[in-house]
């Protein structure tokens, strides 16, 4: 299951690799509970709902509910698609893109976890037993990139098409990245910070010789 250390580990860069992950595992949690990831149309949206302020639309409402209000059973269907095209396909886009983003976060989550189980292990001179261990590094920046990339990629963001102005129900916003998708690029660099900093310093006590 695992081997001892031949040697005194590097405590002070393991600390520092520690604490980041910890840091990365707040951030990914703070990011999925963010209220706004973009803005679209009369809308912010997160990974789950939806929000805007008037008189026909109020207060917070799942991307299925918004759908159902807005698109089936709404007699602004017409006014909404014409002000914001391909507004209902959209949101089924963001519904999907949604999911994918939440599970590949809680991949990252394991994934974090398993590297910071290794770590603190290896601050009693232990380490697992697996001679490609080390790898696992690679795993939340690779989850949660993966995750990202394909949620803009589902979500289409780059292909949605701009807003038509109105008037007497607020002016449609074109899509717009929010603190959600902002914070998910920063995370994406942080991760590449500590898995530089943990291939430096830190790989390669967990290396297996092949003697053991």
């Amino acid at each position: 299951m695992y081997t001892r250390l031949n040697e005194d580990p590097p405590k002070l860069h393991i600390f520092i690799y520690l604490a980041s992950a910890l840091i990365l595992v707040v951030s990914c949690a703070v990011d999925i509970a963010l209220d706004e990831w973009f803005e679209y149309c009369f809308w912010y949206f997160n990974l789950f709902y939806a929000n805007v302020e008037n008189s026909t639309f109020s207060g917070d409402h799942s991307i299925s509910h918004l759908h159902d209000d807005a698109c089936d059973e709404s007699d602004d269907r017409d006014f909404i698609q014409a002000v914001c095209p391909e507004f209902c396909d959209n949101l089924d886009k963001f519904q999907t893109a949604g999911i994918i983003m939440i599970v590949f976060t809680g991949l990252t989550f394991f994934a974090l976890i398993l590297v910071i189980s290794m770590h603190f292990m290896l601050l009693f001179k232990k380490r697992l037993n697996y001679k490609f261990a080390w790898l696992f590094m690679i795993l939340p920046l690779l989850t949660y990139m993966l995750g990202f990339i394909f949620y803009c990629i589902v979500a289409d963001v780059s292909g949605i098409r701009g807003t038509k102005g109105s008037q007497g129900f607020g002016n449609p916003k074109d899509f717009e990245w929010k603190e959600g998708m902002i914070l998910a690029v920063i995370i994406i660099v942080f991760m590449g910070f500590n898995l530089a900093h943990g291939m430096i310093f830190t790989r390669k006590f967990l290396l297996v010789d092949k003697k053991n």
